[in-house]
């Protein structure tokens, strides 16, 4: 099994992924969908970071809009990361992310 982690966009906030967050859990999966603090993407970023440290298996990032950029940017260097998921959501890359 993964641990999802679901990332909101901007204009979203965590509840918006209650009923795929139930559906995951339904099927074994450990779910977390998060609030982002919305103040820079470096900030938002660090904060999935923070979800990361405490994740006892691999992850699973889920990016809608805004979100994307932050799971592109919190992924980074890590190896923790098994996939990133990007639902109408914006990829960085490069030195972007």
């Amino acid at each position: 099994m993964a641990t999802y982690v679901l990332v909101h966009g901007i204009a979203h906030g965590a509840w918006c992924w209650e009923h795929v967050q139930s559906d995951l859990t339904a099927r074994g999966h450990s779910a977390l969908a998060m609030d982002l603090p919305l103040t820079s993407l470096a900030d938002d970023a660090a904060a999935v970071g923070r979800v990361l440290d405490e994740a006892r298996e691999p992850v699973v990032l889920v990016g809608h809009s805004y979100g994307g950029a932050v799971i592109s940017r919190a992924a980074t260097d890590r190896d923790d990361v098994r996939h990133l998921v990007y639902v109408a959501a914006i990829l960085l890359d490069g030195d972007d992310a």
